[in-house]
């Protein structure tokens, strides 16, 4: 196996694609992000590190990295590793993190602290679900529809409360980027019952699905069925618009939001991991 850098986004979709369209619930974040810097080069601020691993000319793994985020790595064998840490010192890539398959991930975290001396935490523990049918939805008063820019206000600090409560960092003028982007493209939306009481998104189109994300009820309006009509319902939207299938991240320690997930249509996938570096001392 041999680690080849590819310096375009059109390069490494060209030799990744169909690798990571075998497993393409468990590579959608992957392969999402891949697709979207292809359309667009300023899609991210800095230029992505991109990297397959392959047997002659077939690709069996990939690593994807849009920079400050976290590497993102498929599915890797533990013997394969350690060529993979020579490969990113000798590209000199700087790790904030770490997200994919929680073995893979977990084993590659413990070789790059080895190497480097960078000490990490595990930031949370995430199941990524895919859904082919909408299987119920709940009842709850209201009714979906797109968010609209006067409502943008309120919405960057739901996306504030939300990025905390996943562990996130971003600050309000990310925030207010992240959610004007959203509404401009007609990707988020809110459950409205006289006021929005409930938002969802959707992002990360790959070949034949999309991302579900950005599921949040303020504290005030929670346990009323509004995330769960709001989920099922744009998820109904997203199929019937002609994607095969939906994918969404949990916190795999939370049962109560994996409960009404898979309540809806939503089946397991695999368990992944989100890693945290330190500083080397």
């Amino acid at each position: 196996m041999r680690w080849v850098r590819c310096h375009h986004a059109a390069e490494f979709v060209a030799k990744a694609a169909d690798f990571l369209e075998r497993n393409e619930a468990e590579n959608n974040l992957m392969l999402g992000l891949a697709l979207a810097i292809t359309a667009d080069p300023d899609y991210t601020a800095l230029p992505p590190f991109m990297s397959v691993a392959q047997h002659g000319r077939t690709t069996a793994a990939a690593v994807f990295q849009a920079p400050p985020r976290p590497l993102i790595v498929t599915r890797l064998a533990r013997g394969d590793l350690s060529v993979l840490v020579q490969h990113l010192r000798k590209e000199k890539v700087k790790l904030s993190g770490l997200v994919g398959p929680i073995e893979t991930a977990a084993a590659l975290a413990e070789l790059w602290t080895e190497a480097t001396g960078a000490p990490y935490v595990v930031e949370m523990r995430q199941r990524i679900y895919q859904l082919t049918k909408v299987l119920a939805k709940p009842e709850a008063p209201g009714r979906l529809r797109p968010a609209e820019p006067r409502e943008i206000d309120y919405l960057i600090e739901w996306f504030i409360d939300f990025d905390r409560a996943a562990g996130g960092r971003r600050d309000s003028n990310t925030a207010e980027q992240l959610v004007r982007k959203h509404v401009g493209r007609g990707a988020l939306f809110v459950w409205e019952n006289g006021e929005p009481v409930s938002m969802a998104a959707f992002a990360g189109p790959t070949p034949h699905g999309v991302r579900v994300n950005l599921v949040y009820t303020p504290p005030a309006q929670r346990c009323r069925g509004y995330a769960s009509a709001t989920v099922a319902t744009l998820s109904q939207r997203l199929l019937d618009s002609g994607r095969r299938f939906c994918f969404l991240y949990t916190d795999a320690a939370s049962p109560t939001p994996n409960r009404i997930y898979q309540r809806i249509g939503y089946t397991p996938v695999c368990d992944s991991v989100a890693i945290l570096f330190g500083e080397t001392s």
